[in-house]
């Protein structure tokens, strides 16, 4: 009897322990991930590396670099820091770069924002803007919404804050002056909503009214693009661009 007891609780030493490694490793936080978007007017080409590994290349204007199908996927990198470019294919002296420190666990947006040729004008050059964002999938009937502001205002003017909201008198959602190329976030309700970007603290509308069908649990970054007297594909707009959950 004394032997089976020894042998017994020698087996629950060792599930112990087994179990504990199992788990640990099974908690070890996930690599970063990250995702491009080219949101340059002139940019109609773009390409993105983080330190020389390839996050888009040749990258449309209002496209993202990785996708599956209508919705931006993330690639996944080692933590640490990286030097983040990005450039028009074949004229890396007109990018731009910056640095990014990827921790684990995190998702990260790079954006092209600005002009590729600004026209002297540098507070509209080419520029690249990184942030973190939240992919865990909304609860209930909600999605959510990452704003980013990438318009641009005409050749000789400052490009000023807008307000990102519903068009109604009493917005459900108005998120204040975003600063160009800048970022935050919104919860709203699923289903078709109506946005519009204006002047911050204002009522002129910068785009026209955009109305788009949410789905529950999903993400989107809204992109306020475009130049403020543009035309055609450089024309002022909002646009909505699925991006991939946890």
């Amino acid at each position: 009897m004394s032997k089976i007891r020894i042998i017994s609780g020698l087996v629950a030493i060792a599930v112990v322990f087994g179990c504990g490694g199992a788990n640990t490793n099974s908690l070890e936080a996930p690599d970063p991930v990250v995702a491009f978007i080219n949101a340059s007017p002139d940019g109609t080409a773009l390409d993105a590396f983080l330190n020389n590994i390839q996050l888009g290349n040749n990258v449309p204007y209002l496209s993202s670099s990785p996708r599956s199908g209508a919705v931006t996927t993330f690639s996944s990198v080692e933590p640490g820091d990286y030097d983040v470019r990005i450039e028009p294919d074949g004229a890396p002296e007109n990018g731009d770069v910056t640095t990014q420190n990827l921790t684990r666990d995190t998702g990260t947006l790079v954006t092209a924002v600005g002009l590729v040729d600004p026209a002297g004008d540098l507070n509209k050059r080419l520029q690249t803007f990184t942030f973190q964002v939240d992919r865990s999938k909304p609860n209930g009937d909600k999605a959510r919404l990452v704003i980013l502001h990438a318009w641009i205002a005409s050749a000789g003017f400052d490009t000023p804050a807008i307000d990102f909201r519903n068009p109604d008198d009493n917005p459900l959602t108005n998120v204040q002056d975003l600063a160009f190329g800048g970022n935050n976030t919104a919860l709203i309700d699923a289903g078709n909503q109506t946005f519009v970007a204006r002047l911050s603290g204002t009522e002129f509308e910068v785009t026209p009214q955009a109305t788009f069908n949410f789905g529950a649990g999903k993400i989107y970054a809204a992109v306020v693009c475009g130049i403020e007297d543009g035309v055609g594909a450089r024309s002022p707009r909002i646009v909505f661009m699925e991006l991939q959950t946890k």
